[in-house]
């Protein structure tokens, strides 16, 4: 009896022996096989011919996907450069297409500014560290508030009703909260702010190439500075002209200011044209 109870018992370990092999190949095997899948296939590349792309002169980009098929949630695809001058690419690693801005510079949606060879020019990530406190998730909330008319190097725009939370993380990780920089060096950038009552607060200001705070954004709104070295600002239901200090050059006592060329200057309209402005900031007529 009892050498038939040892028998049973090395029968159960060989038995566990072999359901733990079995279960080890087949834990390998889809590793292995995951690994395989989650391969960008460089055979199968699709390029963009859109305009709007402003991809800068002898590159074009391309998209590549894994091997995942599209229904599964393992399924990627992937940007990255193609180098026209010496017919190279760089690594397809970019989530979505790269809108290249007026000044050169791409968002990666990583929290950088890149060039057209790739590399990181400024570095933006502070925007989410210091004013998000490492919670990118904090900028899904009512996130379409923050991208208006003057939001940053624009992409595809995606509808904002009906989003799913999953839908307006993913909207808002796609959008940079840097402009583009003019001629001074400074971009414009937003920061949102959500308080405990559900209140979203958003704010602007500016930043410079090494990727610090230039200008506190303290800011409704703002626009780009222009050629004069002066950037139209919005605080508080008022407009007001702001120099590269971040000092009122024009105190923001007017309902309305926009930019326009007169006789080949570009000078600045008040409250609809009731009083307009020289490059010097002097009242023309007087």
């Amino acid at each position: 009896m009892l050498d038939g109870l040892n028998n049973q018992k090395n029968d159960n370990k060989k038995l566990y022996k072999i359901i733990r092999l079995t279960l080890t190949v087949i834990l390998i095997a889809v590793v292995i096989i995951s690994i395989l899948l989650s391969r960008l296939d460089y055979s199968d590349v699709t390029t963009a011919n859109e305009d709007w792309w402003k991809c800068p002169d002898g590159y074009e980009e391309y998209r590549v996907h894994n091997y995942w098929p599209k229904w599964s949630p393992f399924y990627e695809e992937r940007v990255g450069l193609i180098n026209h001058n010496n017919e190279t690419l760089t690594k397809a690693i970019y989530k979505d297409w790269l809108v290249f801005g007026d000044d050169g510079l791409a968002w990666d949606y990583e929290g950088h500014l890149i060039d057209e060879m790739g590399d990181v020019a400024v570095d933006c990530s502070f925007v989410l560290n210091e004013y998000y406190s490492g919670s990118p998730r904090r900028l899904a909330i009512n996130t379409f508030l923050a991208l208006d008319d003057y939001s940053m190097h624009q992409i595809n725009d995606r509808a904002s009703f009906g989003r799913t939370y999953t839908d307006n993380y993913i909207e808002t990780m796609n959008n940079p909260v840097i402009g583009e920089f003019a001629d001074n060096g400074l971009a414009r950038f937003k920061v949102m702010k959500v308080f405990s009552d559900g209140i979203v607060n958003i704010t602007a200001g500016f930043v410079d190439r090494d990727g610090n705070v230039a200008i506190e954004p303290v800011f409704d709104s703002v626009k780009d500075f222009d050629g004069n070295g002066y950037a139209i600002v919005f605080d508080h239901g008022n407009y007001g002209i702001i120099n590269e200090k971040g000092d009122y050059v024009v105190d923001p006592d007017y309902l309305d200011i926009s930019t326009i060329v007169i006789d080949g200057e570009l000078c600045y309209r008040l409250d609809n044209g009731i009083k307009y402005l020289n490059s010097k900031l002097e009242v023309i007529g007087e």
